[in-house]
């Protein structure tokens, strides 16, 4: 018995930091929020349109460049509520996106879904019209779910889509601008 008891409490040890760490995951946030922002200097209809045509997406899209099997397929209608787009992708994987509320030169709000999730996130494009020309706000906010892991993973949402966010709002600024 004495032989095994650095195995044992090694052991103890693994099990008790697990279930500590599952116990902090259970009481993290169940959700997140990404925000950024810019201003770009152009018209309103045009900065609205960029956005608000999902066709348009192809020339701001953060992701479609970063893999070369990225590919788009749109709903008939284009714009408006109800108006969508599903990929698929070798890096993002699988999903569809969903115009579902639409306020021309407002906002437009829409709901993510991922294949290899069953979480879904809701996004939004905010358009204010400042002295500079058009401030966009792009936010996405989901739910991590009860698993502690994905909470865990929430965490980190901010630094794993906040650079994307400003990759494409610097897209739709270098396209309207």
């Amino acid at each position: 018995m004495q032989k095994f008891r650095p195995v044992i409490i090694g052991v103890g040890s693994l099990l008790g930091l697990a279930i500590l760490l599952a116990i902090v995951g259970y009481l993290l946030p169940a959700s997140y929020k990404v925000q950024r922002s810019v201003v770009i200097q152009a018209p309103m209809d045009t900065v609205f349109n960029t956005i608000h045509d999902l066709k348009n997406w192809g020339a701001w899209n953060p992701w479609s460049d970063e893999d070369a099997y990225f590919s788009v397929h749109y709903s008939e209608k284009t714009t408006g509520e109800g108006a969508w787009q599903h990929w698929t992708s070798q890096t993002m994987g699988n999903g569809m996106m969903r115009y579902t509320k639409v306020v021309p030169q407002e906002f437009i709000q829409y709901e993510m879904e991922f294949e290899m999730g069953d979480e879904s996130t809701v996004g939004k494009f905010v358009f204010e019209e400042v002295n500079e020309g058009v401030q966009v706000t792009w936010v996405d906010e989901g739910s991590m779910g009860a698993n502690p892991l994905q909470r865990y993973m929430g965490l980190f949402m901010e630094s794993i889509i906040g650079s994307d966010f400003e990759k494409g709002l610097a897209n739709i600024k270098q396209v309207c601008e």
